[in-house]
Formats: structure tokens, sequence, C-alpha cells
């Protein structure tokens, strides 16, 4: 696959992950936290092996394009990132303009 295609393919992935980022942040109320795991990233993206398994090394390749600021906080001994902020990287990233949130 070569990196243009890899590239594409996080970006529908990203979009994937979009409404499911929005869902999460809008269910929360303001004293929870908004911390996303890695884990949860990629199994909303659609990030999966051949084998069903969660592919999390390409959730991470994914924020990183999309310039997500990682938190410092991990939970469950994960990466994390807040959904509000990657929600703005990631709809910058994509074009997706619609989900930026001011």
């Amino acid at each position: 696959m070569s990196k243009a295609t890899f590239e594409h393919t996080l970006k529908d992935a990203g979009i994937r992950l979009l409404p499911k980022l929005n869902e999460f942040v809008r269910a929360r109320k303001t004293t929870e936290s908004f911390l996303v795991t890695i884990e949860q990233i990629a199994r909303w993206a659609g990030l999966t092996r051949r084998n069903g398994r969660i592919d999390d090394n390409q959730a991470y390749r994914m924020m990183m394009l999309a310039e997500c600021p990682a938190s410092k906080v991990r939970r469950y001994g994960m990466r994390c990132w807040d959904a509000r902020e990657a929600m703005q990287a990631l709809a910058k990233w994509t074009g997706a303009w619609a989900w930026v949130v001011d």
C-alpha cells in the first residue's frame, strides 16, 4: 500500500470517528472527563486488523497526522486524547469543517 493510499484510508477512518466523538462529547456533563483512549478511538474509527483485533498503531498514526495533542494523563495504561480537541483537529485534517466546534 502506498503512503498516499494509507493516509487516505486514515482520513476515511477519521471521518468515521467524528460522529462518535461528537456523541461522546455531547453525552458528557461538564464535570466528567472528556478523555478517550487509543482503544476507543481505534474501535470507533473501524481500524481493525485482518484477525478482527483493533489496530491501535494505525489509530496512533492517524492522531499524529491530524496533529491531535495527546493528554499527559493515561487511562488504564493507555494513551489518551481530549475528545473535544481531537474532534477539532480531525475535522481540520480531514476537511470535514462542519464538525469544527467553537
